[in-house]
Formats: structure tokens, C-alpha cells, sequence
């Protein structure tokens, strides 16, 4: 079974009224690694916290919208200055808030956390070379309440979501209540 089939019982199973312990035993026959099925439905929000930070998720997806606006115009100006190797580093700034804004549009536990630690790491590197500059305020205006938002939204949307604290019982099963 793939993921995008897993996701799709799991939310209907939730408007069943199935908690994550029940889907987990029921689907629990269709995965060889159960780890990954632990993650997968922990990392699934409900249709119904989705609704509820449906508007922070948006905000959030803005914010990387802007950043990403901003690093395509500082790397279509490296073309333009001639700066072809400084472009093609560029495109890795480039492709993580894309790979993140698809993340946060498809609701990916996993994401919002690490986009979190890496836009801390830049909210750390900013202040580490501050220059009173107008383009370093705007960015610090970006990045924080981009970090900010990350943690809020997986600890709101994905509060069992922890790969390195899933708990098992006697039998090696997952418990996921």
C-alpha cells in the first residue's frame, strides 16, 4: 500500500471515529516497516485540525512564498552579473522553501519541524553578521515569525508526531494512544 492510499484510510477511518490505535492495528497487516506506518499516522493530521490552523498554514506558506520570491530575484541577478557557479548554488536556497511550501500544502508532519531548526539556523546567522541593514530587519521580519509558525503548527497539528519516542508493548506493536 502507498502512502497516498495510507493517508486517505487514515482520514477516513478518523471520521469513523477510529482512533490512531485502531487504524494503526488495522493497517498494521498492509506494511512490512511499522515504524513507518507509526510515523505516517501520527504525522497525518486530522481533517479537522487542518480546518483549524488552516489559516496559520497559510500564513506560513506566504512567508516562504516571499522568501523564495526574494532568493529567485538574488539568483536571476547572479545571472545577470555573470555569477553562473553562484547561481547554480543559489538553486539549492532555492528548492527548500519550494520543497517546503509543498510540504506545508499537503499538511507533511515531518516538515514543519525541520523547517523550523533551518530557519532558526538563519534567524542565527543573520544576527552573527548584523549590519544594521534594511534588508537584514526585513528578513529577521520573515524568518522569525516563519520559525515561530513552524513549531506551532506541528506541535498543534502533530502533537504525537516524535520519531525517536514511539513507545511498543510487550509484543513489538507500536502504541500509538
Amino acid at each position: 500500500m502507498d502512502q497516498k492510499t495510507a493517508k486517505k484510510i487514515i482520514d477516513d477511518r478518523r471520521s469513523e471515529g477510529k482512533n490512531d490505535q485502531q487504524i494503526y492495528d488495522e493497517l498494521s497487516g498492509h506494511f512490512d516497516n511499522k515504524k513507518n506506518l507509526a510515523l505516517l499516522i501520527t504525522g497525518t493530521a486530522s481533517v479537522q485540525t487542518r480546518r483549524q490552523y488552516k489559516l496559520y498554514n497559510n500564513v506560513l506558506i506566504g512567508l516562504l512564498a516571499i522568501t523564495l520570491l526574494f532568493r529567485l530575484i538574488g539568483a536571476f541577478s547572479l545571472v545577470g552579473e555573470g555569477e553562473i557557479l553562484g547561481f547554480i548554488v543559489s538553486l539549492v536556497g532555492i528548492l527548500l522553501p519550494a520543497l517546503f511550501i509543498y510540504g506545508f500544502i499537503n499538511y507533511m508532519g515531518p516538515m514543519y519541524k525541520f523547517c523550523g531548526f533551518l530557519t532558526l539556523l538563519g534567524i542565527v546567522q543573520l544576527i552573527a553578521r548584523w549590519d544594521n541593514s534594511i534588508l537584514v530587519i526585513i528578513s529577521l521580519l520573515i524568518l522569525i515569525p516563519m520559525a515561530f509558525l513552524s513549531f506551532y503548527l506541528a506541535s498543534k497539528m502533530f502533537p504525537k508526531f516524535s520519531p525517536g519516542k514511539l513507545r511498543k508493548d510487550e509484543n513489538g506493536a507500536y502504541l500509538l494512544n
